[in-house]
């Protein structure tokens, strides 16, 4: 087959349709060969375009009985009906080396039934009795779901009484302290019930935007946030400096008391 190899084998497109010719065509059809493979482009032309259609791609080699393989492209089942459809058949794969024959081929494509309609059973509704979960029926899921501290503000060094719930009952807990671009571990491997009593620092950034984070087990997805708090001084600042302010005002007023006792003259002695 070496003048088919070159390319310089003649083509001849026969097609034949399943379905009337008013229901849909073939159309644009042409044919190449680029030394490796066959190209037929086709436009599948139909009404309904959700329809799909099986594509075979026949040849005289056996008399149309087979469909050949070795094929790609735009054939086999499910191939939608458009325009700028390609099939490629592989020759050297089904064909001995000297083989020198004409080849004729046959496009034949199938509408693909619609399967059965999906039935569904009738619809029926039982009314069950309701049912009050308690305390232990409660269903407890593997995300915290709520975190809370008990105030808006708190001094370094002091501690905080932090809540939670869920997360796993055998969880162990990591408790971290975030601002919007730090953050520090307080405390890991806490049990999970549900609350801690954890110590700020003592030298703590003085801030607002505090938050706690509680991560059960390193599962970040599962973690959350409490709401936001700030850090004050340990001691308040005017105690710091009421003493000094103090102590100035006294020197001040003694030193000026001072100043004006030895500014007196005495009286003069009369003669008497």
């Amino acid at each position: 087959m070496k003048e088919f190899y070159r390319g310089s084998v003649l083509l001849f497109l026969l097609f034949q349709f399943s379905l009337a010719a008013t229901a849909q065509q073939i159309e644009n059809l042409s044919s190449s060969f680029d030394g490796h493979k066959v190209i037929i482009t086709y436009d599948l032309i139909y009404a309904d375009s959700s329809r799909r259609f099986e594509v075979e791609l026949f040849s005289s080699l056996d008399s149309y009985s087979s469909p050949l393989a070795h094929t790609s492209g735009f054939v086999g089942k499910k191939v939608k009906p458009t325009k700028g459809l390609t099939i490629f058949w592989e020759p050297r794969k089904a064909l001995p080396a000297d083989f020198d024959k004409d080849i004729d081929f046959k496009v034949k494509a199938t509408i693909v039934a619609l399967p059965p309609p999906v039935i569904q059973p009738p619809f029926v509704v039982v009314a069950k009795p309701e049912i009050k979960a308690t305390a232990e029926q409660k269903t407890i899921t593997s995300k915290i779901t709520w975190v809370t501290v008990l105030k808006t503000n708190y001094r370094r060094g002091t501690t905080i009484n932090i809540r939670w719930k869920n997360g796993k009952p055998d969880d162990l807990i990591t408790i971290e302290l975030h601002t919007t671009n730090t953050k520090q571990v307080l405390q890991s491997k806490v049990n999970n019930k549900g609350e801690a009593t954890i110590l700020l620092p003592f030298k703590q950034k003085t801030m607002e935007g505090y938050s706690l984070k509680i991560i059960p087990n390193s599962r970040p997805e599962d973690a959350a946030v409490g709401t936001s708090f700030k850090i004050k001084n340990r001691v308040p600042l005017l105690v710091k400096v009421l003493p000094l302010a103090a102590g100035a005002v006294i020197l001040l007023s003694g030193g000026k008391s001072n100043d004006n006792a030895n500014s007196t003259l005495p009286a003069p002695i009369g003669p008497n």
